[in-house]
């Protein structure tokens, strides 16, 4: 009797069985289920941080409502940018910070784009409207998903 090793045999037996087929399917996908989790946990921290710099311009906004200079509105927005970034006032910060800026400037009603001198007189006897301009700019460095950098500003008229 001899003992013959048959190909057929042992490829038929091969497909035929099933173990470890779920295995081999969750070693393909799962890095790719990990990265895409992962990207996604990046994206939504990029979110988190323009929801951030959106609630600093607020503050901001709140208090050249409330009649302050621009150095008392720059306060107040470092302040509240302080407890979670580092912010640098007018671009004097380094990478990654969140850079903020406010001007004020004056305008007539009737072209509020262009900025004249706050003693001005408009057309009809109108007095100036003064605005804030309130700026702020960040990058964020992600894990994976590229550097996406946002530059929200404010228009906030007070008279």
């Amino acid at each position: 009797m001899t003992n013959r090793f048959s190909f057929k045999a042992l490829a038929r037996k091969f497909r035929r069985d099933d173990k470890g087929v779920a295995a081999m399917e969750f070693g393909l996908v799962a890095p790719i289920l990990f990265f895409g989790l992962l990207s996604a946990v990046d994206l939504g921290l990029a979110v988190n941080e323009r929801m951030e710099v959106n609630h600093v311009l607020r503050a901001g906004a709140e208090a050249a409502i409330n009649k302050s200079d621009e150095a008392t509105v720059l306060a107040i927005m470092a302040a509240t940018a302080s407890q979670n970034m580092t912010p640098s006032i007018d671009g004097q910060g380094g990478a990654g910070d969140l850079n903020l800026t406010v001007d004020q400037y004056c305008a007539c009603p009737d072209a509020t784009e262009v900025s004249v001198t706050c003693s001005t007189i408009c057309t009809g006897n109108v007095p100036t409207y003064v605005y804030y301009q309130i700026d702020g700019s960040k990058t964020y460095t992600g894990m994976f998903i590229p550097n996406i950098s946002f530059a929200p500003s404010m228009r906030v008229q007070i008279r």
